[in-house]
């Protein structure tokens, strides 16, 4: 009896191991799959979508918006200008944040006024006849330079108008003077160029309605013939600065010489309402 006893139990351990490893085959085999799943490519999750840009520059938009995407997903944004149209290329709730940034970013630019200048270039020197010719609304500004300087006689050498919006990059204007209106004909046939031109335009307006134009740089360059030996040359001198000028005064921007002149530069602004 004592050895069947001992088979009989070895067959209950045999059976206990084969129901251990059928159990455990059968509960890993879930897990298998499951971790199968998971791998997929992210990409397989990306949506593209197509946005309507209608008032903001496309590209400045872009260059935001770039910066929403998901990284490393092969997630992106493009543009085509023209169509005013970006692609967003993402996960469903990043392109929500997209469109709703893309909300908040186009809105219609306020509108900008008007702005006018007026450029008054003089002509000063100290010698010789008074012959002073410039615009009657000139004469406050005569008489400060005047009491200021050394020069008395003061000739308007030329007079611009320029005109652009609140806001703006720049505006300029070039021209050409005679070397006469300097007072000089030693040198006839060789006239001046000059150029002027203000950057960074910005209107400030008070409580009490008062409005000064801000100009971050406010240049005046002119090249004038030189005598070097036997040949002409031109040399360019001027000078740039930051101004404001409020509406209704007139500015005494800068001055720069020439030989044993003087040039005087004389701004306005009007803002156009």
């Amino acid at each position: 009896m004592f050895p069947t006893k001992k088979l009989v139990f070895a067959s209950l351990i045999l059976g206990l191991v084969f129901t251990i490893n059928v159990v455990g085959q059968q509960s890993s085999e879930p897990a298998r799959v499951q971790e199968a799943g998971s791998q997929r490519p992210a990409e397989n999750n990306l949506k593209t979508k197509l946005l309507d840009i209608k008032h903001a520059d496309p590209n400045r938009i872009l260059s935001i918006l770039q910066s929403l995407t998901s990284r490393g997903t092969g997630a992106n944004v493009t543009v085509e200008p023209l169509l005013r149209v970006l692609t967003v290329r993402d996960f469903p709730e990043n392109i929500a944040v997209i469109e709703d940034a893309l909300k908040r970013l186009d809105k219609p630019e306020p509108p900008r006024s008007d702005i006018e200048f007026r450029v008054h270039v003089l002509i000063a020197t100290t010698g010789g006849a008074s012959s002073n010719q410039y615009p009657a609304n000139l004469n406050d500004v005569i008489k400060q330079l005047q009491s200021t300087f050394s020069y008395k006689n003061y000739n308007l050498m030329t007079s611009t108008l320029m005109r652009t919006k609140e806001g703006s990059r720049e505006v300029s204007n070039k021209g050409v003077a005679e070397r006469k209106l300097a007072g000089d004909n030693n040198m006839p046939g060789s006239p001046l160029f000059y150029n002027l031109y203000a950057q960074s335009i910005t209107v400030d307006r008070n409580s009490a309605g008062a409005v000064t134009v801000q100009v971050g740089s406010f240049g005046f360059d002119i090249k004038v013939p030189v005598n070097v030996g036997s040949a002409i040359q031109y040399e360019n001198i001027g000078f740039k600065t930051p101004v404001s000028v409020r509406e209704g005064e007139q500015v005494i921007v800068g001055t720069t010489s020439m030989e044993d002149k003087g040039l005087v530069i004389v701004l306005s602004a009007k803002v156009m309402k």
